[in-house]
């Protein structure tokens, strides 16, 4: 599985999923830090990537065109090191959602 994180999420978050096994990368790695959600959105269809983000914005194009899934972590304003310890705790079953095919993975 191959994960496309963000621009407002942790770098350190596309390097913990690769040490999970997953392909990661962060929208910075790829020169597309100032992007837009369509760009993103795009990249991520033609790499069958799962888009990573706090952007609701994510959510409404999933929800109404399908596409790439999404996993959209709603977590507020937090720290990188809750937001990263959240991403670990729920990992198991993020995968579980994202190989029983739902298109938006909600996380709070």
């Amino acid at each position: 599985m191959i994960f496309l994180i963000d621009q407002h999420l942790p770098r350190r978050l596309a390097a913990w999923i690769r040490t999970q096994g997953h392909g990661a990368l962060h929208v910075r790695e790829m020169g597309l830090e100032s992007a837009s959600d369509v760009a993103i959105w795009t990249e991520a269809a033609a790499r069958g990537a799962v888009i990573v983000s706090k952007d609701e914005d994510f959510s409404v194009i999933v929800r109404s065109t399908g596409g790439p899934q999404v996993v959209w972590l709603r977590l507020g304003n937090c720290s990188n090191d809750r937001l990263m310890a959240r991403v670990a705790e729920a990992w198991p079953q993020v995968l579980a959602e994202l190989a029983s095919d739902v298109p938006l993975i909600e996380l709070r």
